[in-house]
């Protein structure tokens, strides 16, 4: 069987993910073997992380140290709006007909949740949500992509949240769970290597950038799975401390063949789409991204990143971030480290919702100085 893929051969990944692959796993990493199979202690159970006291939780300890609190001066009203406008409507919009004599972070949230619902009024979903939502899925935002759902709609309505987005289950397709399982998406990223380091690149923070697009053919020996072809590639011990933090999450995804259609079968043999992943210090096994997508949706890594990635997005919408020559969204926010902090606690303390991310951009420092 011979595919097309638009990645590079998967050691080509091993090079960009490496830097920060290694720690995850530390000095028990083994070799890649079932590639996410099993937990490192071999027994095909996760088991928690840690030496002693109670094991850690995922999402238990999301707390953020508390930035220092934001004081004048800041910019005016006017250049506010207009960078909060630019930020949610995509555009500049008109200014409302009284603007306060000073800004406050107060002030501008209220307004961007104002602006947010007045574009969400007038269409389906403020443009700016459709232009983070393929920025973090990784997709051009122009031609906004055709996603089999209107995920921008989901993620702007009343209440939605980051669990919204990642557990969503379409009407008599059980298995074909979130936002990272519509087929639009896994015909993007159609083969293991590319689903697994662009989510794992969306769903978590400073992680590495998507490689290169080179195509390149790479032939599946008859009689196997693309999983079993694409372990043994990768099972050399120089590839396996990075492949066995990302490709999880690929192989979470087995049920959906390069045009994203589902499958229970693939070269004649069932899909194996389990593995272990290790989420806020917790090693976690799953069947499939059905069980996987729950628990990330919980996790205190899951929201950092989007809520990295969403801030990234508003300060490059609204003009005072410039696009990072490495392409990577989440290197936007390096310079704003307190800033960082401050969205994610507004998103923790706002239940994980899309809302608590729109104000939580507009009262940071990048948008108001």
């Amino acid at each position: 069987m011979r595919f097309d893929s638009k990645s590079p051969l998967p050691l080509f990944l091993l090079a960009l993910a490496c830097g920060e692959a290694t720690h995850a796993l530390g000095d028990g990493a083994g070799p890649l073997g079932a590639a996410g199979a099993t937990s490192p202690d071999g027994n095909g159970d996760a088991a928690s992380a840690g030496t002693g006291g109670n094991p850690p939780v995922i999402g238990d300890a999301c707390d953020e140290d508390s930035p220092p609190e934001l004081a004048p001066p800041f910019a005016s009203p006017e250049v506010v709006w207009q960078r909060i406008s630019r930020f949610v409507a995509d555009a500049e919009r008109e200014a409302p007909s009284a603007l306060p004599d000073e800004v406050s972070p107060e002030w501008a949230g209220e307004i961007a949740l104002a602006a947010f619902d007045r574009e969400l009024e007038a269409q389906t979903a403020p443009a700016g949500m459709r232009r983070f939502i393929a920025r973090w899925l990784s997709l051009p935002t122009e031609p906004e992509p055709a996603l089999d759902r209107d995920w921008a709609s989901m993620a702007a309505g009343d209440g939605a949240t980051l669990r919204t987005l990642l557990t969503f289950r379409e009407a008599g397709e059980p298995d074909r769970v979130g936002i990272f399982a519509d087929s639009f998406w896994l015909t993007e990223y159609e083969r293991i290597p590319r689903r697994a380091s662009t989510m794992h690149r969306a769903l978590n923070v400073n992680a590495a950038p998507l490689p290169p697009s080179e195509p390149t053919a790479f032939d599946v020996t008859p009689g196997m799975t693309a999983r079993e072809w694409y372990v043994n590639e990768v099972s050399p011990p120089v590839c396996a401390g990075c492949h066995t933090v990302i490709d999880p999450y690929g192989f979470a995804l087995e049920h959906f063949d390069e045009v994203g259609e589902y499958r229970e079968t693939d070269g004649g043999k069932p899909v194996d789409a389990s593995g272990w992943i290790v989420i806020d210090d917790v090693e976690v096994s799953f069947t499939s991204i059905a069980d996987l997508a729950p628990r990330l949706a919980e996790s205190c890594q899951a929201g950092r990143a989007v809520s990295q990635r969403f801030l990234a997005d508003a300060l490059l919408a609204s003009g005072t971030a410039a696009e990072p020559v490495s392409g990577n969204l989440s290197h936007v926010v390096l310079a704003y480290p307190a800033d960082e902090a401050r969205i994610n606690r507004a998103f923790f303390a706002g239940g994980r919702t899309i809302r608590a991310l729109v104000e939580g951009a507009a009262r940071s420092e990048a948008m108001l100085r």
